[in-house]
């Protein structure tokens, strides 16, 4: 399963055409959604990484689920994500 970031859902609602044509051949794709357990990873990675990597909660809350339903995280975010471990991150397309 691959879990879409923001940036990348938005490349798709703008009709990016590398978007458009990564998501035709993607399989299994989801979208965050957020569960007890998830926030509270979320809450423990952010509190550890906000200063001094700049990670902010949300994108805490996205890559913890991520990693909670074992999923890739699509996105051009590498920065933010690098400092999380487990998380399986994937640039779809290039920009």
């Amino acid at each position: 399963m691959i879990l879409l970031d923001t940036d990348v859902m938005v490349d798709i609602l703008r009709g990016y055409e590398p978007a458009k044509e990564w998501l035709k051949t993607a399989q299994e794709i989801g979208i965050p959604g957020l569960v007890a357990d998830d926030c509270n990873r979320a809450l423990t990675s952010f509190a550890s990484h906000h200063l001094s990597d700049k990670i902010g909660l949300l994108d805490a809350l996205i890559a913890e689920t991520a990693i909670g339903v074992n999923a890739e995280l699509a996105t051009f975010n590498v920065k933010h994500y690098r400092v999380l471990k487990g998380l399986r991150s994937v640039q779809p397309y290039a920009k």
